[in-house]
C-alpha cells in the first residue's frame, strides 16, 4: 500500500464485478478513507467486493443505483 489516496473517498460505479471490482480493489490497496461501490442489479456481487475491500483494510460502502 502506498497511501496515495489516504484520506480520500473513492466512488466506483459498477463496482460489483469485472473492471469495476478490479478498480475498487486497486484503489482500496492505495489507502483511501472509504471506497463506495455503486451497483444496479446484483447486490451479492457488490457485497463480495465490499468484503474484499475490507480485507485490504478499506472501509467499503455498497449503494444500489436507482437504475
Amino acid at each position: 500500500m502506498t497511501d496515495r489516496l489516504k484520506g480520500k473517498v473513492c466512488l466506483i460505479t459498477g463496482g460489483g464485478r469485472g473492471l469495476g471490482k478490479a478498480m475498487a480493489l486497486a484503489f482500496a490497496a492505495e489507502g483511501p478513507k472509504a471506497v463506495a461501490i455503486s451497483y444496479v442489479s446484483n447486490e451479492a456481487y457488490a457485497e463480495e467486493t465490499c468484503e474484499a475491500v475490507a480485507e485490504l483494510g478499506g472501509r467499503p460502502f455498497g449503494e444500489r443505483d436507482g437504475g
